[in-house]
């Protein structure tokens, strides 16, 4: 075990080192960009104009429920996210609402939005079927987006 936390070609510390330095350096350079927009997400949720206030609802409520993997997942790697999640509805208990509505987002990102709106119906019949009332509704928000042809984080 201790050989494994050395130092050199026997041991994987300077890996770690590495990882843990770009980890500290992303996190430095993207923390000003999430406060910004945090902060104009909060300001979205305040405004008077439904509109706005109902996208930022929208853009809450969706990134707060996918993990940030994910979402990072989806947005670099759309296409190979389609494959995945496809997949991920084959396996046991892919049957699931939150396996459909993350197929429906990595479609979207995808640009297919019949696709899109297909597996989010599905998602919805499922959520019905469980009693999901809240995610039944932020469906209907994921739905009333692909039908406008956007993806999930645009604005």
């Amino acid at each position: 075990m201790n050989e494994l936390l050395a130092w050199g070609p026997t041991g994987w510390l300077d890996e770690l080192a590495a990882g843990t330095l770009v980890t500290v350096s992303l996190a430095i350079v993207t923390l000003p960009f999430g406060v910004v927009a945090g902060f104009f997400v909060a300001l979205g949720r305040q405004s008077r104009d439904p509109l706005v206030r109902a996208s930022a609802q929208i853009y809450t409520i969706v990134f707060r429920g996918l993990p940030e993997l994910l979402t990072l997942f989806i947005v670099y790697y759309g296409a190979q996210a389609v494959a995945y999640a496809k997949r991920a509805t084959k396996v046991p208990g892919g049957e699931n609402p939150l396996v459909y509505r993350t197929l429906a987002a990595a479609y979207a990102e995808n640009r297919q939005f019949a696709e899109a709106i297909s597996a989010s119906e599905h998602a919805k019949q499922l959520a019905q079927g469980t009693g999901n009332s809240p995610l039944v509704s932020e469906l209907d928000q994921c739905l009333e987006l692909f039908r406008q042809q956007r993806a999930l984080r645009e604005p």
